[in-house]
Formats: structure tokens, sequence, C-alpha cells
């Protein structure tokens, strides 16, 4: 994201949410997380926290 001067807080929520919405991939995997997506890894950890 580019460096911008928001006149409200809502405005930069706002973008920045479209910016995580368009840029961030929920399938792709990730090294770090055991080769898991990102949805996948965070299922995998709530379900073992749980037991």
């Amino acid at each position: 994201m580019k460096r911008k001067i928001y006149k409200t807080r809502e405005l930069a929520h706002q973008d920045s949410f479209a910016y995580i919405e368009i840029f961030h991939n929920p399938i792709r995997r990730h090294s770090h997380a055991a080769n898991l997506s990102p949805v996948n890894y965070e299922r995998q950890y709530f379900s073992e926290a749980a037991n």
C-alpha cells in the first residue's frame, strides 16, 4: 500500500480492507505452516488448541 493520509479512520480502514481482500491469497500454501493454506492452518491450530 502506498503511503496516504486519510481524512477519517473509516476511510483508512476501508482502503486497508480492500487491499487485504485483493492481495491476500487464503489458498496459497506456506512452507512455515507445514505447507498448509492459511485457512487450513488456522483450522488445524484451533482444533488442536481445543483438545
